[in-house]
């Protein structure tokens, strides 16, 4: 009896070794977001104030903040299990 709890806790443990992985692989790719908004921003900026593009960038931002709110979300519900 006390053999088949060990196994179901072992068995248990390694159900949830993966998600550290996946909280892993999800701020990796945050941040690889992050980093492409921010140069696509800081690269884009100057041409972009003096051109009539700047809505085309206004509506990529706001991409960018959706995708990150998305992510949010997703990483609010790993730390949550």
């Amino acid at each position: 009896m006390q053999h088949e709890t060990l196994g179901a806790q072992q068995q248990h443990q390694q159900s949830f070794l993966l998600t550290p992985f996946l909280r892993m692989m999800l701020t990796v790719m945050m941040m690889l977001i992050n980093l492409f908004h921010a140069l696509s921003v800081v690269s884009f900026l100057p041409s972009v104030m003096k051109s009539w593009k700047l809505r085309g960038a206004i509506e990529i931002h706001a991409l960018f903040q959706v995708l990150n709110s998305e992510n949010s979300a997703i990483m609010a519900g790993l730390t949550d299990v």
